[in-house]
């Protein structure tokens, strides 16, 4: 049997090797994202896992974002929590591919106080080494 999509020699497997298309003897069942239960859409990164990792993580019922209150380890973690956040949200939600819209609204609104977090603590951080150096410039020559 062949592949239907890249057309490469099949041996019995479930999954071609070339393209990653599930093989059921009727021909395409699902992608991996699919089978997996995770729409593409939502593999993607979210600010709000990452800045407010705890309280999303508990807002989402999701507690692997917990491990952030692990001193040293949760600077690595709140990476993690971005990248893998809305994949872990979806699956702990039991939301269904009907749920996508609502799913995917829910999450634009944590991104946006997420950038938000992050902007001004941007702007606070320069404003801060800025007042600092103009400080303790003064303090020297004073």
């Amino acid at each position: 049997m062949n592949c239907p999509i890249c057309h490469t020699e099949l041996h019995g497997e479930n999954f071609c090797p070339k393209c990653g298309q599930a093989i059921t003897y009727d021909g395409i069942n699902m992608n991996y994202q699919t089978q997996a239960g995770i729409p593409v859409e939502i593999k993607k990164w979210n600010w709000g896992a990452f800045i407010f990792n705890i309280w999303w993580g508990v807002g989402n019922k999701t507690y692997l974002p917990l491990l952030c209150l692990i001193p040293y380890f949760n600077f690595i973690w709140m990476f993690v929590c971005g990248f893998k956040g809305n994949e872990w949200a979806w699956k702990s939600n039991n939301y269904q591919h009907e749920d996508l819209q609502k799913f995917l609204t829910i999450q634009k609104t944590w991104n946006r106080g997420g950038i938000a977090k992050f902007i001004f603590s941007l702007v606070m951080g320069v404003f801060g080494v800025i007042l600092y150096t103009a400080l303790f410039s003064m303090l020297l020559y004073w």
